[in-house]
């Protein structure tokens, strides 16, 4: 009797064991897959062509950096400056800029133009308020970006999702061997 209760004992460690590990691949794979699809700065890409910002939530009066990018290897003639504006989110209203300057200008390969908009809103002469706004290019590319603002006490530090997921991952298998050895004593 006493050997068919250590049997059923150590099948309910082993049973244990196999959970622990199959929980610790389960984490190791969802780690592998944030690593892969980690999340993107407001950020839109076409034709070689990208329109982002340098974040994706900022603070109240917070300026915010627009960067229309070159990723190819073509000169890009654009008709208009900027080639692009900022409307809320999801009524579609017109923001920025409030005067487009109607020019021919070029981007060459790998170049850039930055702007950096301090969210005044000409139109109405006031802040924006927080909310969701869309980056949206003005020259029919199709480039759509999004970015949040907040009033100051609603930001939380921005935080690189890559070491959440590490510490996550070395704590979750230091909690596995912990609870291994506390079995193996016990």
């Amino acid at each position: 009797m006493r050997a068919l209760f250590f049997d059923r004992g150590e099948m309910l460690i082993n049973l244990k064991g196999k959970i622990i590990s199959k929980v610790m691949m389960f984490l190791f794979i969802i780690t592998v897959i944030g690593f892969i699809f980690q999340p993107q700065l407001a950020k839109a890409e076409k034709h070689g062509l990208s329109l982002e910002t340098n974040k994706n939530v900022y603070a109240l009066g917070e300026n915010i950096t627009i960067i229309l990018i070159n990723n190819g290897n073509e000169t890009v003639d654009i008709g208009g400056y900027p080639a692009w504006e900022i409307l809320t989110h999801p009524e579609s209203k017109h923001v920025c800029p409030v005067v487009y300057a109607t020019l021919l200008w070029k981007l060459d390969p790998e170049g850039n133009d930055t702007i950096v908009w301090d969210q005044y809103n000409l139109l109405n002469s006031t802040f924006v308020e927080p909310g969701t706004y869309v980056l949206k290019d003005t020259q029919g590319w199709e480039l759509l970006a999004s970015f949040e603002i907040v009033a100051a006490e609603d930001i939380l530090p921005e935080f690189p999702s890559a070491i959440i997921f590490c510490l996550f991952m070395v704590f979750s298998m230091l909690a596995a061997i912990f609870a291994k050895k506390y079995d193996k004593k016990h």
